[in-house]
């Protein structure tokens, strides 16, 4: 108590002092439309100011959010077009099927592209479905395949990395070969084994061939810049320029093929029976 009243004696004159200028101001703005009018101008303006920032604030804050929300529409949207082509017979009629392809979306948290063998990590792991094997895309045509995983981790062998190979195609008429980077420039792949009877051009657009268990066909990849036939051989090999930039990447998708387990054990059977 002897506190407060020490307080009290100390600060009073201050706190009546601005009792005095509020009860002051409020006098003079109140019966004053000048100087209403004043107030009311500045008031607005400051308000605005801090809505504006305030209404920054929020949309930085949100914005994680906007882009999970996106991408898990993306997702849906992939899942629906790369099981379409399983739910129809030779017929042309529907069957009942369980999704062939799952996708996952998942964001890149760290990312080389400096070396011939680069990988990145992604924010999904085991407990989100991610395992070892599976392909991983962009908006923009394919970035790697799953090589390990943890509970929330994934370490994904990018498509810059001169150990993996990509079956791709010409997208105009199916020819396919071996998509392969040189560990030169990260735009440009070459696709390698094309036969030299396929017909091509500078331009044609080339995609995932779908001859493999992990990336479904039909996946647009980039354009053919050049045409080098191999000395000694009835193939060509096309420069290939890729529209993804593996500098910059975000948001990607893992697909997951619920079928590979059943094929891989067909294909498996047939080599032992041999």
């Amino acid at each position: 108590m002897l506190n407060v009243i020490q307080f009290i004696i100390r600060f009073g004159t201050f706190f009546l002092f601005l009792g005095l200028e509020i009860v002051c101001i409020y006098l003079i703005v109140n019966y004053n439309k000048a100087q209403q009018d004043i107030f009311l101008n500045s008031a607005n303006l400051l308000s605005g100011s801090v809505n504006e920032k305030f209404t920054k604030v929020r949309s930085f804050m949100n914005q994680y959010s906007v882009v999970d929300s996106i991408s898990q529409e993306n997702a849906a949207l992939y899942q629906e077009r790369f099981n379409y082509p399983f739910l129809f017979d030779t017929l042309d009629n529907f069957k009942d099927t369980s999704l062939v392809y799952s996708v996952i979306p998942a964001r890149v948290i760290n990312n080389s592209v400096s070396t011939q063998h680069n990988y990145f990590t992604i924010n999904k792991g085991t407990s989100d479905g991610v395992q070892k094997g599976l392909g991983v895309i962009t908006k923009n045509g394919v970035a790697g395949i799953v090589k390990s995983t943890s509970k929330h981790f994934a370490l994904v062998i990018s498509i810059l990395n001169d150990d993996l190979k990509t079956s791709a195609s010409l997208t105009r008429n199916g020819y396919f070969g071996s998509l392969v980077w040189d560990g030169k420039d990260p735009k440009y792949f070459d696709l390698q084994d094309l036969p030299r009877h396929a017909e091509t051009k500078v331009g044609d657009t080339i995609q995932t061939s779908g001859y493999s268990l992990i990336f479904p066909k039909g996946i647009l990849l980039g354009t053919v810049k050049e045409i080098k036939q191999k000395e000694g051989t009835n193939f060509y090999s096309l420069t290939c320029r890729i529209w993804e930039d593996m500098s910059k990447l975000d948001i990607v998708y893992v697909l997951k093929n619920n079928a590979k387990p059943e094929l891989e054990q067909l294909e498996k059977d047939v080599y032992t029976d041999k």
